[in-house]
Order: structure tokens, then C-alpha cells, then sequence
């Protein structure tokens, strides 16, 4: 995996966080019979992420090689984030590579926009076992703050009594993308306690 950002990118973040206020929720509405749940297809993700066209962003993804998914977020002032990410199909045919790349751009869209939905079908893309969820990693050089006060805003959640879910529904983000998410969850935390 990797990631790399242009030199500048506060054109690209404003814009970001500008269609991140308008995005919505993607819905789980394709079924995973063999774990009985539902989950964010990528023609969902697709849907919800038209949203930042509006904002002069746009987004591309393709497969490099054999085995990685590369995406990038590109603003009209020409700033981008670059990030590519490995995947190994369970079965090397066109079914399972197939699998695995459409899984992979679902993942990758949700994160490098910042899209919020919760996918139960890991399994299809890495194996049948359901793997521990994985908590939400905080880009600190993104944020805009120092990690101190962003462990200090994650703490006043806790004692707040607030959970990611309960975070995406009452802002519809989690992890906050950016200082103004940060300090609009501040604000809120700060007013419940």
C-alpha cells in the first residue's frame, strides 16, 4: 500500500470537505447470502460519490499489474492524492480477480472520500472467515491539528457517550477528514458535557 499527496492540497481538502457536507450515507442494500448481511455495492459508493463533481473533483481508479488497485482524487487547481492498495484474490480466475478489484474500489472510494458505510462482505474478496472490524485510522497531517488535541476532542466523544455510528449519523462522517470536522465535533462534544 501507499500514498502520496501533491505539494499543495488545501484546494483540494476545501473541496473535499465542502462535498463531504452534501455526500450522503451509502446505503447497504445489496444482500451477502452466505453471512446473511447487507452491505454497499460499488455502484452505491459510485452513486454517492457524484457528489464531489460539483465541488471540481473527480475521482479515477484502475488496476496496476497483477495484483494493486491504483486511485486518485483530483482537484481542478491540479492538486491529487495518490493511493494504491495490494489485493490477492482466494481464486486466481477471472471471477475471483474480478471480485477482488471491485471490492478493492469500494474500499479505496470510501477512503479516499471519506464515504461512510459499514461492508460485511469482506469475505468475498480475502477469504470465508469474517475478519474483526478494523478501527478507523486518523490521518493526523490531514486534520489540521496537532495529535494532542484531536486525542483530546477522541476523548471528549467517549465521555460524551458517542460511538462512530452515532458520530456518522449525527454528522454524517467518521473519522472526521479535516480541522472544520474536528472542531464541528468539538463544539458538539463540548456542548453535551
Amino acid at each position: 500500500m501507499s500514498f502520496e499527496m501533491s505539494e499543495q492540497t488545501g484546494e483540494l481538502f476545501a473541496a473535499l470537505a465542502a462535498a463531504q457536507k452534501v455526500m450522503e450515507v451509502a446505503r447497504k442494500d445489496a444482500a451477502n447470502p452466505f453471512f446473511k448481511s447487507k452491505y454497499a455495492d460499488l455502484a452505491e459508493i459510485i452513486r454517492v460519490s457524484k457528489a464531489i463533481n460539483q465541488f471540481d473533483l473527480a475521482v479515477s481508479q484502475f488496476p496496476v499489474g497483477e495484483s494493486e488497485l491504483l486511485t486518485i482524487l483530483g482537484h481542478k487547481s491540479g492538486q491529487w492524492l495518490k493511493a494504491s492498495y495490494s489485493m490477492k484474490p482466494v481464486k486466481n480466475d477471472p471471477q475471483g480477480i474480478g471480485s477482488c478489484i471491485s471490492y478493492a474500489r469500494r474500499y479505496a472510494l470510501q477512503a479516499i472520500l471519506g464515504i461512510p458505510a459499514e461492508d460485511d462482505d469482506g469475505n468475498a474478496a480475502s477469504s470465508n472467515a469474517p475478519e474483526k472490524p478494523q478501527k478507523p485510522v486518523i490521518n493526523y497531517a490531514a486534520a489540521g491539528l496537532p495529535e494532542k488535541e484531536i486525542n483530546a476532542i477522541k476523548e471528549s466523544i467517549l465521555k460524551a457517550g458517542m460511538t462512530a455510528q452515532d458520530c456518522v449519523a449525527k454528522f454524517g462522517f467518521w473519522p472526521p477528514a479535516n480541522k472544520e470536522q474536528w472542531l464541528q465535533v468539538q463544539k458538539f462534544t463540548k456542548e453535551r458535557t
